[in-house]
């Protein structure tokens, strides 16, 4: 999927919108993390780590969201994206 595809689906823009400014990042620096770690796609996982979704949550982190990483590749796009603002709340401190 293309960044521009990703930014088409209902939601996502509004979504990253709120997150980048709630965390003191830009749309774009959030897109390029998401396209590094999964290139948009919410059911990827690494073979090794078994990191898992848009921005390759580990198992340990998945717990501690209250999740599981079997739980988050069944998760859609929008549903990740609230996790990814569960995850920057309990551990981004905003520079």
């Amino acid at each position: 999927m293309t960044r521009k595809e990703f930014l088409k689906i209902s939601g996502v823009k509004e979504k990253l919108e709120a997150l980048a400014t709630k965390y003191g990042f830009t749309v774009d620096q959030l897109l390029d993390v998401i396209q590094k770690e999964s290139k948009f796609n919410t059911k990827a996982e690494n073979p090794t780590s078994k990191a898992t979704g848009l921005i390759q949550f580990m198992p340990k982190t998945a717990k501690g969201l209250d999740t599981s990483i079997e739980q988050i590749s069944e998760m859609d796009v929008i549903a990740q994206l609230d996790l990814v603002d569960k995850y920057f709340e309990q551990n981004h401190t905003k520079g």
